[in-house]
């Protein structure tokens, strides 16, 4: 039970992460080599941390739903 909290709680640090990276401006992430591909990557898995409806609710409660849809109305499609 416990490996299963500390899972639980990494993959929610992990996505509060990847929300910094999302609210941070784009020239801000250009000037520390952060890509198009890095983007696409943290993207992928953050997908896959929320398919799960759980957490999906965390990354609503955590602020990265908001910054999520902002990226998805950018015309990122490419990504």
């Amino acid at each position: 039970m416990e490996a299963m909290e500390a899972n639980t709680a990494d993959v929610i640090k992990r996505m509060k992460e990847i929300t910094l990276v999302m609210q941070t401006l784009e020239q801000v992430l250009e000037a520390q080599g952060v890509n198009p591909t890095n983007l696409e990557v943290m993207l992928e898995e953050l997908q896959e941390h929320v398919e799960a409806i759980d957490m999906a609710n965390d990354l609503h409660s955590i602020g990265g739903l908001v910054p999520l849809l902002g990226y998805l109305g950018l015309g990122l499609g490419s990504l």
